[in-house]
């Protein structure tokens, strides 16, 4: 609570806090000890902590520079905007969007939509996706799972691919790529150092100039 002009106790919205209808907290109190609450402390090296919320239909919207970015919980949807020396993010969503700058970031949970676009020195993907697109510049990028779509555009000094594809499209400049797995169909185009393709494939289309290129498995 905090105590306004007048001399009463009044109700004041935290910065932090919001539902999809857009409703006020009754009581701050009630929000500060709900079981799943949300705590944005600049004191502590700006570290922001989201935790599910009780509303079902909390749709959480982070924007802002942090130096560590901590998100966990069930949404419907959540979005990560922002420039962060650390990110991490797990749980499980139905649309999550990453945009932004990151010298870290870690994505785990299950999906049924995920975009991830922007500035990575290291990119981490782990989890169950029906889509799944990744867009950027990397220096590292691991993505590892089960998709039923795949699409990975940029360019990357160091890209590893794992998992389980119904499809699967790689397109840019590499210097080193290994793509690994079962996939209905799978496509490479680009220029790459080092190309290594290991794996079962229904369809396998490989385009472009290699100064290595290793192709290894069954095509049917």
């Amino acid at each position: 609570m905090v105590t306004s002009p007048r001399g009463k106790l009044g109700h004041k919205k935290p910065v932090w806090f919001s539902t999809a209808g857009g409703r006020r907290a009754r009581d701050d109190e009630r929000v500060r000890t709900q079981e799943h609450s949300a705590v944005h402390s600049k004191d502590s090296g700006e570290i922001l902590k989201v935790i599910q919320q009780e509303e079902p239909n909390y749709t959480p919207t982070i924007t802002g520079t942090y130096k560590s970015l901590s998100v966990t919980g069930t949404y419907k949807s959540l979005s990560v905007r922002g420039t962060y020396k650390s990110l991490c993010v797990t749980g499980t969503y139905k649309s999550l969007s990453v945009t932004g700058t990151y010298k870290s970031l870690s994505i785990t949970g299950t999906y049924k939509s995920l975009s991830v676009r922007g500035t990575y020195k290291s990119l981490s993907v782990t989890g169950t996706y029906k889509s799944l697109s990744v867009r950027g510049t990397y220096k590292s990028l691991s993505v590892r799972g089960t998709y039923k779509s795949l699409s990975v555009t940029g360019t990357y000094k160091s890209l590893s691919v794992r998992g389980t594809y119904k499809s699967l499209s790689v397109r840019d400049t590499y210097k080193s790529l290994s793509v690994t797995g079962t996939y209905k169909s799978l496509s490479v185009t680009g220029t790459y150092k080092s190309l290594s393709a290991t794996g079962t494939y229904k369809s396998l289309s490989v385009t472009g100039t290699y100064k290595s290129l290793s192709v290894t498995g069954v095509v049917s």
